[in-house]
C-alpha cells in the first residue's frame, strides 16, 4: 500500500522537546480496508486507535517517512488520534488548516505521555 493511503493527517509535535512525536489520523478508506483484511470487527477510528495491529501498520509508514528525514526531524513516538481533524470538531479552520492549539489541548495527555 502506498504511504498516502495509510496516513491521512498528522500533527508533528516537539517544540522545545528532546524529540519529535506525532498524532496520526489514518486515512478512512484505508482503515476500512485494513480492518476488513485483518478481520477486525470494527473499522471506526475511535474503536481501533489503541489496536496493536493498527499501530504496527502505521509504524511501518512512519518508519518509511523517517528514512527520508534527518535525525533531528525523525518521529520517535506516535499516537493514533481517536477522531479525524475536522472543521466540525474545531480542530481545523474553514480553509482546512490545522488548529494546533486546539489539537494540543484535546490530546494534551496523549502528547505529554509520549515524553
Amino acid at each position: 500500500m502506498a504511504l498516502e493511503d495509510e496516513i491521512a493527517q498528522a500533527m508533528i509535535y516537539g517544540n522545545s522537546r528532546p524529540h519529535m512525536v506525532a498524532l496520526i489520523v489514518p486515512d478512512a478508506e484505508w482503515l476500512v480496508s485494513w480492518a476488513k483484511e485483518c478481520g477486525k470487527s470494527a473499522a471506526r477510528l475511535e474503536k481501533l486507535a489503541n489496536d496493536k495491529d493498527l499501530h504496527k501498520a502505521i509504524d511501518t509508514a512512519v518508519s518509511r517517512i523517517n528514512k527520508r528525514l534527518s535525525n533531528i526531524e525523525k518521529v520517535r513516538k506516535f499516537a493514533i488520534a481517536t477522531e479525524a481533524f475536522t472543521i466540525e470538531n474545531e480542530q481545523m479552520t474553514p480553509s482546512l488548516k490545522l488548529r494546533r492549539h486546539v489539537v494540543k489541548e484535546v490530546y494534551k495527555d496523549t502528547l505529554e505521555g509520549m515524553y
